[in-house]
C-alpha cells in the first residue's frame, strides 16, 4: 500500500524513505533582514551527517523550500562542514550538477607578493572586505572582493599582474584562457591591475576597481550560479513566483521607465574641467539643478558622483564633496530644490520642487536590468509600496521585500536590499501609509 505522510525534523528522519520528500529550511532572514549563522545541529561537529541523512530520504525527488538563497549564507570562519554543505546543497537545488565543484573556498594562503599586499590594504582602507587567494575549482584568484549585499559570495575577483607579465606571451595567453573559464563557467567577474600602473597611480587604479564593483552591482549576473532560485527549477517551490507577474502588470501602467541622466547631454562647455568645480560654484549649482530636475528625485551621493564625473573627477573626495554641498545648500536656500533627511540611512534625497507625492511616478528598470539599490531614493520605494499594497493583503515584511525586489529587477534579495526595503517600510508606517499588526502589513484606513 501507500506509505503514510509524516512530518519530522532533521534528527528523527533516519530510516524513513519516500518517493518525494519536501525539505523545508527552517532558517532564514530575521525581522532586521539579517541571517543568523547558527544552523542548530548542522553547526556542530559532524552536523553534515544529519544533512546527508535528510537529503537522501527521497527515492526520486527532493523539493526544497527556503526563504534564503545560497549566496545569503556567510560561512566564513565557521569551524564545521555542515553550514558549508548546506550552502552547497541550496546552490545545487537551483543549478543542478553544474554547480558541483564551483563553490569558492578561502585557501588560507598568504598574498603572493608585496604588490598584492598593497592592493589589499588599499581596498580595506576604502571600506571593502577582501580575501586573498580564493580557490575556485583548480584555480586560485589573487583577491576576492566580498559582496556587501550578500556576504556569502564574491562580487569581483582581482588579478594582480607583475612587470614580467607584459613581456611573456605564454603567460598572457594562459591567463586569458583562465579568465574565460572563470567568467563563463563559474560566473566570476575578473578585474586586472598591472603593477606598473599601480605604483604610478594607486588611487586611479582603486577608482577603476570601484567602477568595476559598481558595474557588477548594477548588472544582473549572466550566470545563474549567483542568482536566487530559478523560476524554471523543478526542485523548488515556484508557486510564489507566479504572483509577481500579475502584480507587475497591475502596477506597470502607473510607473515610468527609469532613464538615468546622461552627463554627456549636459552643457558641453564646462565638461571635464575640474578647476571649474573648485573655483566657480555657480556652474556647479547649474549642473546640480539640471541633474535634479532631470531625475525628479535623486540621492545626494549619486548626485555628487554624477557632478564629479561631469567635471572630469572620478571620485568624490572631501574637497569635491564640500564644493557640491555648498551648491546644494545655495539651491535649497533659494527654494529651487528640497532636501529630505533620513535617520535610518546614511544619505539624503534631493527633490525637484515640481515633484509632489500626487504627481511622482515610481521608475522601474528596463527589462533585464536593475538599479543599484543604494542609488534609489527611499521615498521612491514608499511610492511603490503605496501602489502595490491595494493588491496585497496582510503581507509579511519578508514577502513584501521580495515583491519590491522583483519589481526593481533584482533576482536575489540579499541583506542590503532587505535592510533598505525594511527602512522604507518603517518610513511608510511613520507616514501612516502602512500599519503593522502581528507581523502583517496592510494599508492604513
Amino acid at each position: 500500500g501507500l506509505d503514510s505522510f509524516f512530518v519530522k525534523n532533521l534528527e528523527n528522519v533516519q530510516g524513513d524513505e519516500r518517493d518525494v520528500m519536501f525539505f523545508t529550511i527552517g532558517y532564514g532572514p530575521q525581522k532586521d533582514a539579517t541571517i543568523s549563522r547558527n544552523f542548530g545541529p548542522l553547526t556542530k561537529l559532524n552536523g553534515e551527517r544529519r544533512l546527508n541523512v535528510a537529503v537522501t530520504r527521497a527515492r526520486k525527488r527532493v523539493k526544497v523550500f527556503s526563504s534564503m538563497a545560497a549566496s545569503d549564507l556567510d560561512i566564513r570562519g565557521l569551524r564545521h562542514r555542515g553550514p558549508k554543505l548546506l550552502k552547497s546543497y541550496l546552490d545545487y537545488a537551483v543549478n543542478g550538477p553544474e554547480s558541483l565543484g564551483q563553490q569558492e573556498e578561502i585557501t588560507g594562503a598568504e598574498p603572493q607578493s608585496p604588490f598584492e599586499v598593497a592592493v589589499i590594504r588599499a581596498l580595506q582602507k576604502h571600506g571593502y572586505e577582501v580575501e586573498p587567494q580564493v580557490g575556485v575549482s583548480k584555480y586560485v584568484i589573487d583577491i576576492g572582493v566580498i559582496d556587501s549585499d550578500n556576504p556569502g559570495r564574491y562580487i569581483l575577483g582581482i588579478e594582480c599582474d607583475g612587470a614580467t607579465y607584459h613581456s611573456s606571451f605564454t603567460a598572457r595567453e594562459r591567463d586569458r584562457l583562465r579568465q574565460e573559464v572563470l567568467e563563463r563557467k563559474y560566473g566570476w567577474r575578473i578585474h586586472r591591475i598591472w603593477s606598473r600602473d599601480w605604483f604610478h597611480n594607486p588611487e586611479r587604479e582603486i577608482s577603476k576597481v570601484e567602477d568595476a564593483i559598481s558595474n557588477a552591482q548594477n548588472s544582473p549576473s549572466e550566470d545563474s550560479h549567483h542568482e536566487e532560485f530559478s523560476e524554471n527549477s523543478n526542485d523548488v517551490n515556484t508557486e510564489s513566483r507566479q504572483g509577481p507577474t500579475t502584480l507587475f502588470n497591475l502596477i506597470r501602467p502607473h510607473c515610468d521607465v527609469f532613464k538615468p541622466v546622461d552627463i554627456n547631454n549636459l552643457p558641453w562647455q564646462w565638461r571635464n574641467k575640474p578647476n571649474l568645480l573648485y573655483n566657480n560654484n555657480n556652474h556647479v549649482q547649474d549642473i546640480v539643478k539640471t541633474i535634479i530636475i532631470s531625475e525628479g528625485l535623486i540621492t545626494e551621493k549619486r548626485c555628487m558622483k554624477l557632478v564629479a564625473n561631469y567635471f572630469g573627477i572620478t571620485s568624490v573626495g572631501r574637497r569635491v564633496k564640500n564644493c557640491i554641498e555648498l551648491a546644494i545648500a545655495m539651491l535649497k536656500s533659494r527654494g529651487e530644490i528640497n532636501i529630505k533627511n533620513h535617520k535610518r540611512i546614511d544619505d539624503k534625497t534631493l527633490v525637484s520642487t515640481g515633484v509632489t507625492s500626487g504627481k511622482f511616478r515610481p521608475r522601474l528598470p528596463r527589462e533585464n536590468s536593475q538599479r543599484n539599490i543604494q542609488d534609489i531614493p527611499i521615498e521612491e520605494v514608499v511610492f511603490l509600496i503605496r501602489l502595490m499594497m491595494p493588491h496585497l493583503i496582510n503581507i509579511s515584511r519578508i514577502d513584501l521585500t521580495r515583491e519590491i525586489g522583483r519589481m526593481l529587477g533584482f533576482k536575489a534579495t540579499g541583506s542590503k536590499i532587505r535592510k533598505f526595503v525594511d527602512n522604507a517600510v518603517e518610513l511608510a508606517i511613520e507616514d501612516r501609509i502602512l500599519v503593522e499588526n502581528e507581523g502583517s502589513l496592510s494599508l492604513s484606513e
